[in-house]
């Protein structure tokens, strides 16, 4: 009993903490490579047509993970989400979702090729992973009124590969240490209670120019912003990142009004205080607490008393096995190990062999 209230009291601790930190669970919700009309690239590189079609209509998804589910529109996030942006888009449904089963059986995110998804994301298509969910008041936060960010990036210096080449790339990689400090000097100003979208515009710009500064070798520099961005860096970390990042409280405000602050401080009141009882307590045991309700376990007790009838008979045929084969190993005259490990494995082949 012991050992079943520490994992599960680890497991509970583990997940309590990753929810003050922000880190929730949203239903059907999930994380999955993006991947580009497929079927629209084939017919403009084997029919050589010039403006294929594809599959996927423009402000549409598909993934299959869908496919037998209700819901009709997704809300369309990168990670880290750094900005404001929320791709929503609707799901393939109807003629276009059979022909999207044949053509792409995996968990991936397929985006159409009439769509400006990527640039409202700011994604490629070479590994970047999307958070898909259906979740009603996500959606229905979103504002409507948000334009989003667009900028010229830098285009990557065109080098011969060469050992010096590639010893430069991989100093630039080193030194290129800042990029979580851009990221949280944002969550800094989104949590303080003056946000100024307009400086995170442009720390998410710097953001990721900075990941892309290995292979470009240029940077832009913060000029009139460098004094808010040093000054934001200087500040303490926000309340919840005791939870999101392991920090410590005296590096770390104090609990604020900021959304995040709150999902911190309701999820800590509405999992405390949680009185299990356990074998040491004086208390009968209540396991109902841990039950999850929403999907109820039918018990059928005649069902029951049949499989423990089964399980006994082949516990009865199990010892009489190893009783006989141990008579046979012994007449075999082979060491004890050697007893043993027949034992073992003829009393395996034995169990696993269908019933005739």
């Amino acid at each position: 009993m012991m050992n079943i209230y520490k994992a599960n009291y680890c497991k509970f601790k583990s997940e309590r903490n990753d929810a003050r930190g922000n880190k929730l669970i949203l239903k059907d919700s999930l994380y999955s490579y993006i991947c580009p009309d497929l079927y629209a690239f084939c017919t403009w590189l084997f029919c050589g047509i010039k403006d294929p079609k594809g599959i996927i209509p423009s402000n549409y998804v598909y993934n299959s993970f869908y496919n037998d589910k209700s819901y009709e529109v997704v809300d369309c996030l990168r990670s880290p989400h750094l900005y404001v942006e929320h791709g929503i888009r609707k799901l393939v449904k109807d003629d276009e979702l059979e022909k999207c089963k044949e053509w792409f059986n995996d968990l991936d995110t397929v985006v159409s090729s009439h769509d400006l998804l990527c640039r409202l994301l700011m994604f490629d298509v070479d590994g970047d992973e999307i958070l898909l969910t259906p979740n009603k008041t996500i959606i229905e936060c979103v504002p409507d009124d948000i334009v989003p960010l667009y900028y010229v990036p830098f285009d990557p210096v065109k080098l011969e590969v060469n050992n010096d080449v590639v010893f430069q790339a991989i100093v630039s990689c080193m030194e290129n240490t800042q990029i979580g400090d851009i990221s949280n000097v944002m969550t800094k100003n989104y949590n303080n209670a003056d946000t100024d979208i307009n400086f995170n515009k442009i720390m998410c710009c710097y953001n990721n120019l900075s990941i892309d500064y290995p292979k470009t070798q240029d940077i832009v520099k913060l000029g009139q912003y460098e004094e808010k961005y040093n000054a934001l860096k200087a500040e303490k970390n926000p309340y919840f990142f005791i939870y999101a990042k392991g920090k410590s409280q005296g590096v770390c405000k104090k609990l604020s009004n900021s959304n995040a602050d709150r999902v911190c401080a309701y999820i800590h009141k509405r999992t405390g205080n949680r009185n299990y009882a356990w074998k040491d307590s004086g208390k009968k045991f209540n396991p109902s607490i841990l039950f999850n309700n929403e999907d109820p376990v039918k018990v059928d007790v005649e069902k029951y008393k049949a499989l423990e009838k089964v399980m006994f008979t082949l516990r009865m045929k199990e010892r009489r096995l190893v009783s006989s084969i141990n008579e046979a190993a012994k007449e075999m005259g082979r060491s004890e190990g050697w007893e043993k490990k027949i034992v073992n494995m003829m009393c395996f082949i034995i169990c696993v062999e269908k019933p005739s």
